[in-house]
Formats: structure tokens, sequence, C-alpha cells
């Protein structure tokens, strides 16, 4: 008798099947679809803008043209104090890294209404599409930082007092900062739009309303002492006068306060990952 008896047994290569326990996350497997997540960068930055006229000087007119309705209305018209930074140097770096969370957030927080139809066809990690969002759109951040750096030399040229300090080293950190934050609550809110549909109705007010308590408009300065402990709630904006304080080397940056966001970062990312592993087991029987 020999072992050829055995070559009828079926073998598996790969076992796919839902979580029975506590959902755990895959992240060898977003490594081994590397050549997918590369092209979903790409498709995100090239593809995307390559219809338009302007193409990708949109992600700089964005930014730049809101700026300059800010410098009208809040400094013009309203005549909102800046701590003695010039109006558009003072709204410029606020308004890219809002622009660079606010897209990845509202993306990660519309994925599954989005991107259903992707996912119903083929299978790969869910996870792979906000990691793409995210990479692509530091890029963006990129091209826009190269403007605030132009602005910044126009106006040191003309001796305008604007002092960086060794903070900036640290931009790096804060870029990993909104990423980490923008991802965790993206996916969290996109758990919860699942179960309760209506919930994406009131994405674009929340993005609104989050803006105008992130110090863009107003330096921090500006609101009374007594106000601090609840704009502390807010993690986006340690981020923002983080910058202007390494740029600038003025506003009211505490280091506290950017200690507890990140601990709010990590908290919510893992509270995202676990609710976004659990949901997507079952989210493609009701899309």
């Amino acid at each position: 008798m020999n072992d050829s008896t055995h070559s009828s047994e079926p073998t598996w290569d790969i076992d796919i099947g839902p979580n029975r326990f506590f959902p755990t996350i895959r992240l060898m497997e977003i490594v081994r679809y590397k050549s997918l997540l590369a092209f979903m960068v790409y498709r995100n930055f090239i593809v995307y803008y390559q219809q338009t006229i302007l193409g990708p000087i949109w992600w700089v007119l964005q930014p730049a043209l809101m700026c300059c309705a800010f410098v009208l209305i809040f400094g013009v018209i309203l005549n909102v104090s800046t701590d003695g930074i010039p109006r558009p140097l003072f709204f410029f770096p606020g308004l890219i890294l809002w622009h660079y969370f606010s897209h990845t957030f509202s993306f990660t927080a519309t994925l599954f209404s989005s991107q259903g139809s992707l996912f119903g066809k083929v299978y790969f990690p869910r996870l792979i599409l906000p990691i793409a969002n995210l990479i692509s759109s530091l890029i963006k951040l990129a091209l826009q930082g190269v403007c605030l750096i132009v602005l910044y030399l126009i106006y040191a040229s003309r001796g305008v007092d604007v002092s960086p300090n060794w903070c900036l080293l640290l931009f790096p950190i804060l870029i990993v900062y909104l990423a980490v934050l923008s991802l965790g609550f993206g996916l969290l809110f996109n758990s919860l739009t699942y179960k309760y549909r209506d919930l994406s109705l009131t994405l674009p007010f929340i993005i609104q309303m989050w803006m105008f308590f992130s110090s863009i408009m107003f330096p921090l300065s500006r609101i009374p002492e007594k106000y601090h402990i609840y704009l502390a709630l807010n993690p986006v904006l340690p981020a923002v006068e983080f910058l202007r304080y390494a740029l600038y080397s003025r506003g009211a940056f505490d280091l506290l306060q950017f200690q507890v966001g990140s601990a709010v970062c990590i908290i919510v990312l893992l509270l995202g990952l676990i609710s976004f592993s659990q949901t997507e087991q079952t989210f493609i029987d009701s899309i």
C-alpha cells in the first residue's frame, strides 16, 4: 500500500473566514498587496485629475482661494487679530493642515458607501484604500507646503519678523499625528454610518463646525482662558497651534495639550480599527 490513496484529499492554500473572537488587523496582508497600494496611490494622484483643465494645480488653488477669502472676511472686514503675524501667513498653514485632515477624514468616513461596489467584486485588504488616500494626500500636502515656503520667503525678504524655531524639525511627527487622527475618526465614523445610515448626512456639518473650533480663523490667544478647557477637547487645535509656533515663534502652543491629543489619536485609532474590522465582515451583505 502506498501514499497515492491520499492524493485525492483537498489541500487549502488560503482559508478566508470571519474573526470569531477579538478582531485582528492583518497588517502583513497589506504588505503583500503593496503593488495594489502603489496603484491606488497613482490613481488618486494622477488619474483623478487627468481630465481637468488645471489638474494638480487645484490642490494648491483650493487652500489659496480660501486663504484669500479669510483675509478679506476675518482680516479686512472683521479685523480679527492674528498676534502680529501677517494674515496670509497666519491663515495658510492652518488651512493646509485642515485640508489634509478633512479630506482624509471624509474619504475614510464614507468608505463603505462610496467604494461598496468595488468591495463586492474582488477581495483585497479594505484598509488599502484609506491608506492609499493618506499617502496621496501627503503628496498634495507637500505641494501646498512648497507654496507656504515661497510665501514665507516673500515676507521674510521684506523684513517681516517671521522667526522659525527648532520645533519645525518635528513637523513629520505633526503629520503622523494628523494622519492617525483622521484615519481613526474616519474608520470609526464609517462603521457608525454602516449601522445608522442617516449619520452620513451629518458629515458635511460636522466638518464645517469642526473647522470653526480648530483655531483656523483666529489665534487661541484671542479666546478667554476660561474656555480653553473646552477647546482642548478638539485634538486638531494643538496641531494648528504647534505649526504656527514652529514657524513664527508666536502663539499659545501648549505641550500638555499636544500630549493629550496624541493619547486621543492612539485611542481613536484603536477603536476605529476594531470597529472597522468587525464591520467589514458583514457590511457586504447589506450594501
